[in-house]
């Protein structure tokens, strides 16, 4: 159910001049000295009046407080964006020294990335397995004329017999089975459209730097298609094709405000998300048709310049870029930028009648005490009100949370986490290229008051002499004091390993997951403490791999699953079904199960063990984990043991070949008569023109000397 909220203006000439008529009768004080422009602008602004509402009022309200709630979190989370750019936050940078190292090792990027890669490996595999699968409820249910339709043909089966239960439930099952494969393809295809793979790749970044990643659907969107077609004459003709599709977007963390008050998304009574239109853009939104086109038409000849200013943390973000301002510089306003505010969330029962005129009093009386809406504003004017379009799906938002913060609705991300031990590591640099600067060279202090006249002690080169002056107590003090500086650097790097291993702790991504080089000490000095340490870290991804599938990937495809029964023509894929993300069960399965056989693999890997491994049913079990089973490459055993006989054949020929040649040496140079014969008969060589049944026979047309010349080639 969906209905917007429109509203009447009257002609813009005869309101126009309204306004001048009542700003004509004002006091003289409060028009003197104003422009033409002034008055222009005032004259707008009691044409806008004609398009507020108590409702917008209120929502702009609570968008004010929702944005005012926020602050401390964006502040936060500005410092994990410089953290994972690798820029000091202004307090510490102004409490380094001018002269002093400012180096910044980005110890922090490392992790997000290389936690990026192994979620997405996991979530998207390279086989194209998928990470949820639809199932038939346990006890599925389908309508009257397909049950019915059921019901005839196990009766012309049956010889006209009613069939029992037990076979219409089968029946039930296997349809039931096909109708959920059907759907289960259709939502795939419709992932595959929109690119879900991309989208879900900005969501996991976010969280991972951020704390939060927010996924937003399923929205619609139409998609135009071309198709090739010959008409009845025989000419090609082109077909366009309009189709509405259901898909998803990536929200920035930095547009979305959600109820501050609770500390889980599913208690939330609101959600606003805050957009940046062009002028064009929005001229854009006005065409469409579930929008108040007269309303956002008028706030834009009223605010051509656009009504949006740059927030605290976007401030902050542009002292952040390459393009910072310079000192004293402002931040130029944003020409011709609005700001839009959408609400999703739930509305009284009392607003909510203002939003749906024609729901009938029976309809509203079924409802609870709120209603689910969305609600879009353009500053407090509502520009479009519809009730929640799908039905399941009230809050279309769902967040994949890095490490839940149990004390606010937002996470924690790792560079939250790592915060500690990043500026550790970063000191221990700096300190240890301070030293390392200080302590290459010797610091010389030269008493110029000593120095002979002409003599530069800024002069310096190998060898060199100074003549010096001073008698008596001066001729004791050195003219020239050279003092060598000690240099800590292998302390230092103590300090900089320590730090590094206390970032693997805190955030439990081990260097060894990126390919970086662990120190070799502990569990890391043998191929199974290696393994443990890694199979540790996969109980780790485990469970963040949960994490996905408990705030993303089920209730995002469960949406999925309702819209397509609520949008979707096609019949032949609707029932009733469960969604079941199994990316934390049979992904992570595949992960050690392929570790596990490797490892095994790798100590097993020995003459005295290899005779009792089957070492083709492990590598069988590794191509079907890689999903390469289906391609063949691998061998079956009766390709193996023709190999073999192939290859002991061939070294039979090669062996009886040495044989012969030897033999024919023997016989050539008379110390060994019928040497070839003879040889032949004993090793059991076949040769040329004999007899098969009896080896080393006598040839019976040919010399020794002929056979043994064609048996080597």
């Amino acid at each position: 159910m969906a209905t917007n909220t429109t509203m009447t203006v009257e002609d813009p000439a005869n309101e126009m001049g309204r306004a001048f008529d009542q700003i004509k009768d004002e006091p003289r004080s409060d028009i003197e000295g104003k422009s033409e422009e002034d008055a222009l602008k005032a004259a707008k602004s009691v044409q806008m009046q004609g398009f507020f509402s108590p409702l917008g009022t209120k929502l702009d309200a609570e968008w004010s407080e929702a944005e005012g709630e926020k602050i401390y979190s964006e502040r936060r989370m500005v410092r994990d964006l410089r953290q994972y750019r690798g820029q000091y936050d202004p307090e510490i940078l102004n409490k380094i020294h001018p002269n002093r190292s400012k180096a910044y090792i980005r110890l922090t990027r490392t992790k997000v990335k290389t936690f990026d890669a192994r979620m997405m490996d996991i979530q998207f595999p390279a086989n194209d397995d998928k990470n949820w699968v639809i199932h038939p409820t346990p006890v599925p249910e389908l309508d009257g004329p397909l049950m019915e339709s059921i019901a005839i043909q196990l009766m012309e089966q049956n010889g006209g017999a009613i069939p029992t239960p037990d076979e219409i439930q089968e029946i039930v099952i296997k349809q039931a089975d096909k109708k959920a494969k059907a759907m289960e393809q259709e939502i795939a295809d419709q992932l595959s459209e929109f690119n879900y793979r991309a989208t879900i790749r900005n969501v996991v970044h976010s969280a991972h730097i951020y704390g939060t990643g927010v996924l937003k659907g399923p929205l619609v969107k139409e998609v135009t298609s071309k198709r090739w077609y010959r008409n009845k004459v025989g000419a090609w003709k082109q077909l366009v094709i309009k189709r509405i599709i259901p898909t998803a977007q990536w929200v920035p963390i930095w547009d979305i405000y959600p109820d501050m008050s609770v500390k889980d998304l599913k208690d939330c009574r609101y959600v606003w998300q805050k957009h940046l239109f062009s002028k064009n853009n929005l001229m854009l939104l006005a065409k469409r048709s579930d929008f108040d086109q007269d309303a956002i038409l008028a706030f834009i000849d009223t605010y051509s310049d656009g009504n949006s200013n740059y927030k605290d943390y976007e401030e902050l973000l542009r002292e952040m870029s390459t393009n910072t301002l310079a000192d004293g510089d402002t931040a130029p306003p944003k020409r011709e930028k609005y700001e839009v505010h959408e609400r999703w969330g739930f509305l009284s029962v009392e607003d909510a009648r203002t939003l749906a005129p024609d729901v009938t009093e029976e309809v509203w009386d079924m409802m609870g005490p709120e209603v689910a809406c969305n609600v879009w504003l353009l500053d407090n004017i509502v520009i479009k009100a519809v009730l929640s379009p799908i039905d399941g799906a009230d809050i279309p938002y769902y967040f994949y949370y890095f490490d839940k913060d149990e004390t606010s609705i937002f996470g924690d991300g790792i560079p939250r986490i790592m915060r500690d031990p990043q500026l550790l590591y970063n000191a221990s640099i700096r300190a240890m290229l301070d030293n390392a600067a200080i302590s290459a060279g010797p610091i010389i202090e030269a008493n110029i008051d000593l120095l002979a006249d002409g003599e530069d002690p800024l002069d310096l080169f190998p060898f060199r002499v100074f003549q010096r002056i001073g008698t008596g107590i001066d001729a004791n003090t050195k003219a020239i004091t050279v003092t060598k500086l000690p240099s800590y650097t292998n302390e230092f790097r103590q300090l900089v390993e320590f730090f590094q291993e206390t970032a693997d702790e805190s955030t439990t991504i081990p260097r060894s997951l990126h390919g970086g080089q662990s120190p070799t000490t502990g569990a890391n000095q043998t191929a199974t403490g290696m393994s443990m340490l890694i199979g540790a870290s996969n109980i780790t991804l485990k469970d963040q791999v949960q994490f996905f599938d408990d705030g993303v990937t089920k209730p995002f495809i469960k949406a999925m699953y309702f819209w397509n029964m609520e949008f979707n023509g096609k019949e032949d894929i609707k029932g009733d079904f469960n969604i079941i993300a199994r990316g934390s069960k049979s992904l992570i399965a595949k992960e050690v199960k392929m570790e596990q056989i490797n490892q095994f693999l790798m100590l097993t890997n020995n003459p005295i063990d290899n005779q009792y491994i089957k070492r083709d049913v492990l590598l069988r079990e590794l191509a079907e984990i890689f999903d390469l089973d289906r391609l063949g490459f691998i061998k079956s055993e009766t390709e193996v043991a023709n190999t073999q006989a192939q290859q002991a054949q061939a070294g039979k020929e090669q062996s009886d070949r040495m044989i012969l040649l030897e033999a024919m040496k023997a016989e050539s140079s008379g110390h060994v008569p019928n040497a070839v014969e003879k040889s032949a008969k004993l090793f059991g060589i076949k040769l040329p023109g004999e007899d098969p049944n009896q080896p080393g026979g006598a040839p019976q047309a040919e010399s020794s000397t002929q056979v043994m010349e064609k048996q080597i080639g």
